[in-house]
């Protein structure tokens, strides 16, 4: 059997790629449900359903269709990891998870308080501010209407739905820890920073020498694409420039060509 999780686009599934890799398992991940990796049973499998940016009909179609796929494959879901900003169709795919799996427990929290993203009396705040009060309300794409957890998700009430606080990673753990005090069959929801303590709980507990090793990133030029218009994200790209002398190419989606270029002759000519 495989353990899987399920993200909303591909960085997404990255991040909880890497809480379970830092456990000691093997992770795949695959780029769409119909693209299921053949790998060896108890290697954790990620799957993008790249619905950040879907309809909430289209999104929950996406992970029912994603749901299918891992019961006819016989993997066990543990993990649905969403933006910890609360970007995307969260409340349909919440509701597809609940429909198709009766009686499972969903633990949903997105904070991530590393980077100030915490919940608060049951409200989503990026560094003390309600979400729906900061620059992720003017998303360009996935604008962010509801900071209030129980109103965003009342499509999935009752019991079944945990909605802990978490102002720190010791919170987080300590939702773990009281999900798995009671009876039956749960899986967590959140971000990057709730993956790591969901994958400590399914930690391989062989010695890392008989894990193998990953293989090591070939020679040569590596391009690394950030997607994001946060200022953050700009702000990160500038210290990288500034410190190692690392090329730097603003993308313009709706003018790409000249950043192509710019990238291949930096590849060509810099590594």
């Amino acid at each position: 059997m495989n353990d899987c999780f399920i993200a909303d686009d591909l960085s997404g599934a990255l991040d909880a790629a890497g809480a379970f890799f830092r456990a000691g398992r093997t992770v795949t991940v695959a780029l769409s449900p119909d693209a299921w990796p053949e790998v060896p049973a108890g290697e954790v499998v990620g799957v993008s359903t790249e619905t950040r940016n879907a309809s909430p009909a289209a999104a929950r179609a996406a992970v029912l269709k994603t749901l299918d796929v891992l019961q006819a494959r016989g993997a066990r879901l543990v993990y649905k990891k969403i933006d910890s900003t609360l970007r995307g169709p969260i409340a349909a795919e919440v509701a597809a998870l609940a429909e198709r799996l009766p009686g499972v427990r969903l633990l949903f929290c997105p904070a991530n308080p590393a980077v100030g993203r915490t919940v608060r009396h049951g409200v989503l705040l990026v560094h003390g501010i309600p979400v729906d009060a900061t620059e992720f309300a003017r998303d360009p794409v996935c604008p962010v209407r509801e900071s209030h957890l129980a109103r965003l998700l009342a499509s999935v009430a009752g019991d079944r739905l945990v909605l802990p606080d978490a102002e720190s990673a010791s919170a987080l753990e300590a939702a773990v820890r009281e999900m798995d005090t009671r009876a039956g069959p749960w899986v967590g929801i959140g971000s990057g920073a709730l993956a790591r303590p969901v994958a400590a709980r399914l930690a391989d507990p062989r010695p890392a020498a008989s894990r193998g090793v990953a293989p090591a990133l070939p020679p040569g030029p590596v391009l690394l694409l950030c997607g994001s218009a946060h200022p953050a994200n700009r702000s990160q790209a500038a210290a990288l420039e500034a410190a190692e002398g690392i090329p730097v190419h603003p993308f313009n989606p709706l003018a790409p060509a000249a950043a192509l270029a710019a990238a291949g002759r930096s590849l060509r000519d810099h590594g």
